[in-house]
This record gives C-alpha cells, sequence and structure tokens, in this order.
C-alpha cells in the first residue's frame, strides 16, 4: 500500500474542562446579568442553504455582568447557561482547529459546529482507548494512496514498521511510500446522533480504504439502513466483465447514483423537521449524498467487480473480523456496545451510548455530558 511518512500516533487528550467557559447561571454573580438584547433565535447556515435556518429550541441573549460583556442561552425557552463572551475561547478553540465553523452565529463559546466536533472527538477517543486496550496501536489520520481515512490500526507488536517511516523513506513524486502493512486496518468513524442512517455514500468511503488498504472497518453511532442499490452495480454485466486500471460503466454507475438520490428524497420528507439541529444535520447528509458519489466515480478504477461488505453483528463477529480475511465490516453499534461492556470498559460504552443518544442542544448546552465519567 501507498502511505505517507511522518504518521503520528493517535492521542486524544480533551481539553481539560477549566477550559470550558464557567456556567455562570446558578452563582450569585448571575443575578448582576443585564440584559442588553432580546432572545435571539439560534440559527446556522449550511453550504447548501440559501438562507440560515432556525433551531426551535435554542435562544441567546447578549448582555452584560459588571461592564464585562455575557451571553445567557436558552433551551426550549429555559436559561441554561451564562457565560462571559470572550473572543478567545480555548475550548473551542482546541476541538474546532480541525473543522472550522461554516458561519459564526451564535456566539462560539457555545455552538453546533463544536457540538459536532465534540462528537467525533468523543468518538475517536472510544475507538484509541478501545484498541489499546487489545493489542493494539492507533494512527491519526493517515494519508492513503490518495484518500483520507480517521484513523488506522496495527497490532502493538508491528508498530515499529510504521514509527520507522518517520526515517528517512523513499517517497513518490506524491510524497507517499511503499509498505507492506498486511495486519493494519484503516477505520473511518461516523459520530452521528442514532437517527441518521448511514447510506451507500459512507460505505463506498469505507469501502475504497478497504481497496487501497486491503482492510476496513466504519464505526459509527448512526444506524445503518439497507443497500439495495448496490445491486444495480453488483448485477451489472458491464460492471462484471470491469477490469482493474479502468472506471466502472459510467452509464450503470449513474442509475446507481439515481437510485440512491430517489431514496434519499423519500427519507428527506420523513424527518422530523422539528426535533431540532439533529434534524437539519441529517436532511444535509442525505442531500449531499448524491454529488459525493459522484465525485466518488474516480476511484472506481482500481475497484474489483463487486461492492462487497460483512455487517459485525455481534461482538464475537467484530473480534473475529479483526484476523479474518474479510475485507470490509460494518460494525453494528449494538454490538460495539455489547463488546465494550463485555470487555469490562463500561466508561468506553456509556459514553458511546451518549454520543448515540444525545441531540446537539444538549451537548451545546453542557458540553462535559460527552467527557468520559
Amino acid at each position: 500500500m501507498k502511505l505517507s511518512p511522518n504518521l503520528t500516533p493517535l492521542n486524544i487528550v480533551y481539553p481539560t474542562t477549566k477550559q470550558i467557559p464557567k456556567n455562570l447561571l446558578n452563582t450569585p454573580i448571575a443575578e448582576q446579568f443585564v440584559p442588553e438584547s432580546k432572545l435571539i433565535p439560534f440559527r446556522e447556515q449550511f453550504t447548501n442553504e440559501s438562507h440560515p435556518h432556525t433551531i426551535k429550541h435554542m435562544h441567546y441573549q447578549f448582555g452584560s455582568i459588571n461592564k464585562r460583556r455575557a451571553v445567557k442561552f436558552y433551551y426550549k425557552k429555559k436559561p441554561y447557561r451564562l457565560v462571559y463572551s470572550s473572543a478567545k475561547d480555548a475550548f473551542a478553540e482546541k476541538l474546532m482547529n480541525a473543522t472550522p465553523p461554516r458561519t459564526k452565529f451564535p456566539p462560539t463559546t457555545v455552538s453546533s459546529p463544536i457540538a459536532r466536533s465534540l462528537r467525533e472527538f468523543a468518538l475517536k477517543w472510544i475507538v484509541e482507548e478501545f484498541f489499546s486496550k487489545i493489542g493494539y496501536m492507533s494512527f491519526d489520520e493517515p494519508i492513503l494512496d490518495g484518500v483520507n481515512p480517521d484513523c488506522f490500526i496495527i497490532p502493538s507488536n508491528q508498530a515499529n514498521k510504521v514509527l520507522d517511516l518517520n526515517h528517512n523513506p523513499v517517497v513518490d513524486e506524491r510524497g507517499l511510500t511503499d509498505v507492506e502493512l498486511k495486519d493494519a486496518i484503516f477505520v473511518e468513524i461516523k459520530a452521528y446522533h442514532q437517527s441518521s442512517l448511514i447510506g451507500e455514500k459512507e460505505v463506498l468511503q469505507s469501502f475504497n480504504y478497504a481497496v487501497k488498504g486491503r482492510k476496513a472497518m466504519l464505526i459509527t453511532t448512526g444506524t445503518y439502513g439497507k443497500y439495495d442499490s448496490f445491486n444495480i452495480l453488483n448485477n451489472s454485466k458491464n460492471i462484471q466483465n470491469h477490469q482493474l486500471g479502468e472506471d466502472y460503466d459510467p452509464e450503470v454507475y449513474e442509475d446507481f447514483v439515481q437510485a440512491v438520490k430517489n431514496k434519499s428524497r423519500k427519507l428527506i420528507k420523513k424527518i422530523d423537521m422539528g426535533q431540532g439541529q439533529d434534524s437539519f444535520d441529517t436532511r444535509g447528509i442525505y442531500i449531499s449524498a448524491g454529488s459525493k458519489l459522484k465525485k466518488t466515480y474516480k476511484y472506481t478504477s482500481c475497484w474489483p467487480n463487486k461492492i462487497t461488505y460483512v455487517k459485525l453483528e455481534t461482538p464475537e463477529a467484530i473480534k473475529a473480523f479483526l484476523s479474518s480475511d474479510d475485507k470490509l465490516g460494518l460494525v453494528e453499534p449494538d454490538a460495539f456496545w455489547e463488546l465494550l461492556n463485555s470487555q469490562k470498559q463500561t466508561k468506553l460504552a456509556d459514553l458511546f451510548k451518549r454520543i448515540q443518544q444525545l441531540y446537539l442542544e444538549e451537548i451545546i448546552i453542557n458540553p462535559t455530558l460527552l467527557y468520559p465519567k
């Protein structure tokens, strides 16, 4: 496989709770808050939206405490948080360094980009902790032949093969080096609310990692759906006759993309948009599926003539996959949660369940809900 050298061991370190702007709401100083605005709706705008949308359950209000600017946040019209408003927020800066927000309202001390980043942060921490306990070392965001998985794991007794790549590697014109890591597994992480479905887009993204890196897993807090649309590719004679080095038949692939678009439209109609920010996130995921699958087409020249994967629906299946010949494993969330508990990693299991179940608004109001406890 072709990997970038200078790989970094995964080392997730939570921002200390002291870095979270202190909630002043239940302190004596809260009584000195002087409102300077009406309740302002919590609004955001996605790149696929022509104008901002309003999150019904959240509002904020500007004011001051002893002439120092402050913001009070409301959830379902009830005050939940009061913080000093500061242009420098160490907690937000750390979490959002790699994923800057697309909009900057409401104030960055409390926002849904932070909540999303914290979901991903927490799930990545779970993955790192779990695999380290069963004898694997994790490496962060490798560049794998032009693509970028979230991380990859390798048995700890083979980690030196990876660490040695940092010493005078021979690289090609893309800055990649050839390396033999037969026991490496590339891991894609999707930290979705459990109401969001994992679609063909996410599966093919992970499939591409499996092709380029020989083995991959998809670990998610979302929910897997049905992938009947893959039959369009797998049952096509043109795809079955596909040769490595040649792109998939463009008309067949376009039929596949159109089938996914049609499915996404039906799913969008079923979303309860009054649920909150997760509804808008889910809709955005479904809307973008078709365009992102079109971009995936360029990788089909190195794909085999059938899209295959195994669903890992029990703790035993997950453990067996690590040493099996299967290329892509879709890890069922319930099975992963059971595996964490069976390994007596209850702290990880509890956090995994909270990522699944907590709404973004709840995380926005209280980020420590996604801290290990």
